[in-house]
């Protein structure tokens, strides 16, 4: 929930990038730049590597950007970091789906599953579906097939 959260946070930031660049304590704003300070903590994971120079760029973009006066140059380039954050958001999320629905299929008894059980199966393979909607995605592809989801 928290990962989706920061993905509309950076989301929103790209849609209005001149508005939300200028006024740094927005809620956008905020959120992002609080996981670059904990990036020590909470993106040290090697799949994060990424997300964390993004976010790093960002606050530095943040920085600089309200000393120019060149608005289209912030539109821009807050847009362009703010769809890169995005993307390695969404690709920390789509890790954190496919290894949840693996160890779920794998702890899957040979007989029927409870209705606990059966619930967040279903709740699982429901997002993962959503995800499969938005269109394709070479990385999604490459989660999916090294999980070994659809292997015996």
């Amino acid at each position: 929930r928290v990962l989706e959260l920061l993905k509309q946070a950076s989301h929103d930031l790209k849609s209005n990038p001149s508005q939300r660049i200028a006024e740094s304590n927005s809620s956008a704003i905020k959120a992002l730049l609080e996981l670059e300070n904990e990036s020590d903590t909470i993106l040290c994971d090697p799949n994060l590597t990424q997300l964390s120079q993004h976010l790093s760029y960002l606050k530095t973009l943040v920085a600089t950007l309200h000393k120019t006066r060149d608005h289209s140059l912030r539109s821009f380039l807050s847009r362009r970091v703010a769809e890169s954050i995005e993307s390695e958001l969404q690709a920390w999320i789509d890790r954190e789906s496919i290894e949840s629905l693996v160890i779920r299929l794998q702890l899957l008894p040979s007989e029927s599953p409870d209705s606990d059980e059966e619930a967040e199966l279903t709740h699982l393979l429901t997002q993962f579906r959503v995800r499969l909607s938005q269109g394709f995605n070479r990385e999604l592809q490459d989660l999916v097939l090294k999980a070994g989801i659809f292997s015996e």
